[in-house]
């Protein structure tokens, strides 16, 4: 009895590809614990892609922060600025006169 893997299965071109290398490949890396290149890659490749998922999405939170803040900073207007600098000389001169 021999065993092989299947490696591709294409039931519309009635394709099997099968490997016999593949078993042992297997074998030798649960003996050495360490996972296929390809596996590592593609896990790489998948991380990679949720990184930058993560990016946006971080990016996109931000944006709408800033939104929501400066909507809520109250604008300093000029009519402002002169009643405090009228009631700065008004605090003044009732200090003046005590």
């Amino acid at each position: 009895k021999i065993d092989f893997k299947v490696v591709e299965f294409a039931k519309a071109s009635k394709r099997i590809v099968l490997s016999h290398t593949r078993v042992w490949e297997d074998e030798k890396n649960k003996n050495n614990d360490s996972k296929p290149r390809l596996e590592r890659s593609e896990k790489s490749d998948k991380t990679d892609k949720t990184d930058r998922n993560d990016k946006a999405v971080a990016d996109k939170n931000k944006q709408k922060t800033v939104k929501k803040v400066k909507i809520n900073i109250e604008k300093t207007t000029f009519g402002d600025i002169a009643d405090l600098a009228a009631l700065k000389t008004q605090l003044e001169e009732e200090e003046a006169a005590e």
